[in-house]
């Protein structure tokens, strides 16, 4: 069992097995946390881990078959335009976290806009 010292994020909400496409395919675990998004290689000689912050992440895609179901392979686009293409059997799962972790830092930000916004107004009275 591996140490939360070797990630990024403090906690962990998901984990598991993927692929990551990055012009050779690499195995290893995709761990979605706290602080954002990283798949770790399966070989620790690979370097350091793929992390993606929440707020760099801008839009997922996957592929939908005409039956409507979802397929394994889902891409990342980032605040960069850049597209990073992954793979799981949970690709499902995964998608549903991401947009669950988005909404919430998306309430966050706008609830914390609306305190700020209330509180100016209040003492501008």
């Amino acid at each position: 069992m591996r140490t939360i010292l070797a990630t990024n994020n403090s906690e962990i909400f998901y984990e598991t097995k993927g692929t990551a496409y990055l012009g050779v395919v690499e195995n290893g675990k995709i761990i979605l946390g706290d602080a954002g998004f990283e798949f770790e290689y399966k070989n620790p000689r690979r370097g350091q881990n793929i992390f993606f912050t929440w707020s760099s992440i801008k839009s997922a895609e996957v592929d939908v078959s005409i039956s409507g179901k979802l397929g394994q392979q889902f891409s990342l686009i980032l605040d960069t335009q850049a597209k990073v293409r992954f793979s799981s059997k949970d690709s499902g799962s995964i998608l549903k976290k991401l947009l669950n972790m988005w909404v919430k830092k998306i309430l966050s930000e706008h609830l914390v806009c609306l305190t700020l916004s209330v509180a100016l107004s209040k003492s501008n009275d």
